[in-house]
């Protein structure tokens, strides 16, 4: 008993489902029977489960009004542990199973009451006999048996009272016990009542002090009769209030439920205020039987993204109809916990405390049959809004050829792009995760390109439509990857892309940089990123005319090649930064770019590793490409300075433009401090101030600070002989003139 009690429970709110789930199986064999014997009904026709508490005395009870427990099932049943009457009865059935939908498979249900209770008091009245019984044990060695003295009191059923433990008291709680069963057994076939606290107002007459009877004051006559003086009261009293009034709707067959009881089932359900985009409602046959409800949020939770690897599976796991486990972690992946519903079978293996499958492999083909159900009502989601955009265009166009015609044009939905913005990044994580439908997930991404409005929500393109309209000598699919959209437009690899009319996707999304590792091809076509060496555009390249460009500039690249990978003086494990240099045609305005090697890492990937908090050592970054601009004229006044042998001159502009480069194409300068340094040293000489020093402090013969003078006479003295070439604006009628005697007026 204690190993039952303290070890096979993981939580003690385990012991209101269980005892609530043995008072359906009551009730169900009850109405079973009554079948074919209707007088057993009789003395307590209403089928129901109350849960009841006294706070005073500490006391819950769970009361049934179903077939109730004789002597002897009270003994076999409760005294005896792991002894389950739902078994035994479902042998002597031998059939019907389906239709009883009992659970109770262990006997072991019942003793989960003592995680709350020390002392247990048990009345039932079978529907077989005509005494109740009362047991009552206190979870040791014995039990106690014996007549009810108050007689029949129930009429028909059981009545568990709970002697709750000090640091139980919790459950005596109203809200707290509707919320376990709305939580556990929302979904029992038969009416579960919840004593619920409520306070009511009412008038009571004042108790008054005797008077005189000579006085008529605070006398209250209406309609020539004296009233009574009255005041309001408040108290408290309980009733019961049934909790489980959402039904069991995957229960019923999905032709006969309507659109506004499913949106009224998920708000229920999932406690979400909005409507589902789509859902799925199917029963499942095979190794295992089972029916689910599954619907796809209109909305992701707020911070859904920020405990992605804490959120909580939102498929529930119910075994007729009570619910075992909310986060079954091996029913789906986790890229799918946005999706909400449920599972409910009839004969799925449980272990003894039912909070967890006896077996994997059942787990795993649920998994695969819930996996295939969600993607497609995904793929379904996005041809229906496909078919929609084309017949929404091609009334556009109809309306355009014929103004006169009246045309009832709708507005496509665009359910699945609702989906894309809010849950896009699950199914990114799915392709990184999920190999085995890697290729069902890709067809559902969408990007932004070159070919769609940025700041339109509704503009995407998906890789299916990027290749129905690429142009017919293109070889692969083109995409950048940047910070941002601004970013990735000012890339120098974008815009010879553009001018070919060539279809880039843009992406900004930091987990694509992952993403495009993964997705190297689709449909035989190769996924290939602008920045990296050896992409050619179609009808970019000019081949003849380059091989001769890249003979005639072999002597720079050369010398590029060693100014750029040489040492600086003063630093220590010196890596060298360029693997080669090449001459392209697919840059546009800018004289070279960075690139990264074929099996290196990007910009963006470079960016993300060195941001990691825990990385440890500072990355020094993998090698990269340089490649030059053959028709820029900074390369072709860099090679004639190296003609001229001004090697000094080229190797700084050199580098100052490799970090320059470095910046444009997304990658971070290796020595800022040195890039700083070359760029003041260029911008001195620019300005003509090479070798003058620095004022250390201000120049004693700085002019006085100007103030504001007074009214008074000001003297000013002039030599007119060697005066300086200065224009004095003074108001003659303000000051007095004087000169020397030798001085001439006019002259002055």
């Amino acid at each position: 008993m204690d190993i039952l009690i303290n070890s096979l429970y993981t939580t003690r709110d385990i012991f209101l489902r269980e005892t609530i789930s043995n008072a359906a199986d009551a009730l169900d064999k009850i109405r079973f029977m009554a079948l074919t014997q209707p007088e057993l009904l009789e003395s307590q026709p209403d089928l129901n489960i109350k849960v009841q508490f006294d706070p005073a005395k500490k006391l819950l009870r769970i009361i049934d009004t179903g077939i109730g427990m004789t002597k002897e099932e009270l003994i076999q049943n409760l005294g005896v542990v792991a002894k389950s009457g739902t078994t035994d009865f479902l042998e002597a059935a031998q059939s019907g199973t389906d239709a009883l939908s009992l659970i109770g498979q262990f006997g072991v249900g019942f003793y989960s009451v003592y995680l709350v209770a020390d002392r247990v008091t048990v009345r039932s009245k079978s529907a077989k006999s005509d005494e109740q019984y009362i047991w009552e044990s206190s979870a040791k060695s014995q039990f106690t048996i014996a007549k009810d003295p108050r007689g029949n009191t129930l009429g028909r059923g059981t009545e568990i009272t709970l002697h709750l433990k000090p640091d139980a008291q919790e459950f005596l709680n109203d809200k707290r016990l509707t919320d376990l069963v709305t939580r556990y057994s929302e979904f029992i076939n038969f009416p579960i009542y919840v004593s619920t606290k409520k306070t009511i107002t009412e008038e009571v007459p004042v108790e008054e002090t005797p008077k005189d009877v000579t006085s008529d004051e605070d006398v209250v006559v209406e309609d020539g009769e004296e009233k009574p003086k009255t005041k309001s009261v408040t108290r408290d009293i309980y009733e019961d209030v049934q909790v489980n009034t959402v039904k069991p709707l995957w229960t019923r067959t999905p032709s006969d439920i309507t659109e506004e009881e499913y949106k009224e089932f998920y708000k229920a359900f999932s406690k979400d205020r909005s409507d589902y985009l789509t859902k799925n409602h199917f029963s499942a046959e095979g190794d295992i039987t089972f029916k689910s409800l599954l619907f796809i949020p209109s909305k992701a939770e707020q911070g859904f993204y920020d405990r992605y690897y804490e959120s909580p599976n939102s498929i529930k796991l119910y075994v007729r109809r009570v619910m075992i486990s909310e986060d079954v972690k091996d029913l789906v992946p986790r890229y799918l916990h946005f999706v909400k519903g449920l599972v409910d079978s009839d004969d799925l293996p449980l272990n003894v405390n039912r909070e967890m499958l006896s077996q994997n492999k059942i787990v795993s083909v649920m998994s695969k049959k819930v996996i295939r159900k969600v993607l497609d009502m995904l793929k379904n989601l996005a041809n229906e809004e496909k078919d929609q955009i084309e017949k929404y265009n091609e009334q556009k166009e109809q309306e355009k050829q014929n103004p006169d015609e009246v045309i009832d044009i709708k507005e496509p939905e665009r359910l699945f792009t609702k989906f894309w913005t809010e849950f896009g990044k699950s199914i990114k994580l799915g392709i990184l995760d999920d190999f085995s439908n890697k290729n069902q997930l890709t067809r559902l991404l969408r990007f932004k390109s070159t070919h769609t409005k940025l700041d339109d929500e509704n503009d995407w393109v998906s890789l299916d439509e990027y290749l129905e309209r690429k142009k017919s000598e293109q070889d692969n699919i083109y995409f950048l990857t940047g910070e941002s959209f601004d970013a990735i437009n000012a890339s120098p690899f974008l815009a010879r892309a553009k001018a070919l009319g060539v279809e880039v996707l843009l992406l900004n999304d930091p987990l694509d940089e992952y993403l495009v590792q993964q997705l190297t091809e689709y449909d035989n076509v190769r996924i290939v990123s602008l920045a990296r060496e050896g992409v050619k555009l179609p009808g970019a390249d000019k081949p003849n005319l380059l091989k001769q460009q890249e003979e005639d500039l072999k002597p720079l690249t050369t010398f590029l090649l060693e100014t750029f990978n040489k040492a600086p003086a003063d630093k220590k494990g010196w890596s060298k930064p360029i693997d080669k240099i090449v001459v392209t045609h697919r840059l546009g305005s800018v004289p070279l770019a960075i690139v990264a090697t074929m099996w290196g890492q990007s910009a963006g990937m470079e960016r993300i590793m060195k941001a990691q908090a825990l990385s440890g050592a500072k990355t020094q970054g993998s090698k990269k490409t340089v490649e030059i601009n053959p028709w820029h004229p900074v390369i072709k006044s860099l090679k004639e300075e190296l003609d001229n042998d001004n090697k000094e001159k080229a190797s700084e502009l050199a580098q100052l433009l490799l970090d320059s480069a470095l910046i444009t194409s997304g990658y971070g300068v290796n020595d800022q401090e040195l890039f700083a340094k070359r760029l003041f040293d260029i911008v001195s000489r620019s300005l003509n101030v090479v070798g003058k020093e620095i004022d250390a402090e201000p120049s004693e013969d700085l002019p006085a600070p100007v103030t504001e003078t007074s009214n008074d006479d000001v003297k000013v003295d002039l030599d007119i002989d060697e005066a300086s070439p200065h224009t004095i604006k003074i108001n003659p009628s303000d000051i007095k003139i004087s000169t020397s005697a030798s001085a001439d007026h006019d002259e002055l």
